[in-house]
């Protein structure tokens, strides 16, 4: 097996794990739904006596009595059931947040200060937003411009990006032209490639890293050896299991500050997660 098929056979695995992490949690939501309803009818065959939390000697009559009216109280009032749904999703979104919250701090190394991601911006900003993208992500795609729009006119935001190719084997070996552009030219030349190769569809070969090498003016050859390597795949590999650690599966996804946000939002809406985030802060 070569190095291309094992990375992407690694890659693929953790994508997976990821994905069925996520399944799961909305499992969980599905059974927390479900077992309301299960109270509810276990209620239904209860006497009046239930009242008093007498539940072993129960009549006929009484559970019959309990269970019509627990029925007709339903029939009357059903938006109860819709409110406790809701009051369930509440509190599991405020658990997930918190949950989120609890991982960002425990991976803020890796996330905000790991010599392997672009960092642009203000170093100094009081805000930092750490990107995970595929190139071949229409909606990150979709993000860049209103990405470079909010640096631009927010200098107070410190920027980061991360790898995370989950669409395609384009996505990856972009991935990995756009990494050894970081550790071979620097910040400069990273924001060069991952300029031109979000907004690439070709293929990836010879002719590409040739234009990458001019653009950058890093030499072809060790633009070359260093896609081959595997320092570069093992970088993509550990972005992959940050991100299951965070809960991330798809992209775009955004960490803000101490906030995660996945999937694509415009502009003025990413402007008032960062309003809100910096609130939080003070």
């Amino acid at each position: 097996m070569n190095v291309k098929q094992k990375g992407k056979n690694l890659l693929t695995t953790e994508h997976m794990r990821t994905k069925r992490s996520g399944l799961i949690r909305a499992l969980t939501r599905f059974v927390n739904k479900l077992v309301i309803l299960m109270g509810l009818v276990t209620l239904s065959m209860l006497t009046p006596a239930a009242y008093s939390h007498d539940f072993g000697n129960l009549s006929e009559d009484g559970r019959a009595q309990l269970r019509q009216e627990i029925r007709d109280y339903l029939l009357t009032n059903p938006e109860i059931l819709i409110e406790a749904f809701s009051l369930l999703e509440s509190r599991q979104a405020a658990a997930e947040l918190e949950q989120s919250r609890e991982a960002i701090l425990a991976n803020a190394e890796l996330l905000f200060n790991n010599p392997n991601s672009w960092q642009g911006g203000n170093p100094e900003g009081d805000i930092t937003i750490v990107e995970f993208i595929d190139y071949r992500c229409g909606y990150c795609r979709k993000a860049h411009t209103e990405i470079q729009e909010l640096l631009a006119t927010d200098p107070g935001i410190r920027m980061i990006v991360k790898e995370y190719p989950i669409l395609s084997q384009e996505s990856f070996d972009s991935a990995k032209l756009a990494l050894a552009a970081l550790r071979n030219g620097g910040q400069d030349a990273y924001k060069l490639a991952h300029d031109f190769l979000i907004g690439f569809n070709g293929e990836i070969d010879s002719d590409l890293y040739a234009n990458i090498s001019t653009l950058t003016g890093i030499d072809q050859d060790v633009l070359t050896e260093d896609i081959a390597s595997a320092d570069i795949e093992n970088i993509i590999i550990a972005n992959h299991q940050l991100a299951g650690s965070l809960g991330i599966s798809g992209t775009p996804a955004f960490v803000i500050g101490s906030t995660l946000h996945p999937g694509y939002a415009p502009l003025d809406q990413m402007r008032q997660m960062i309003a809100e985030e910096r609130a939080r802060s003070e």
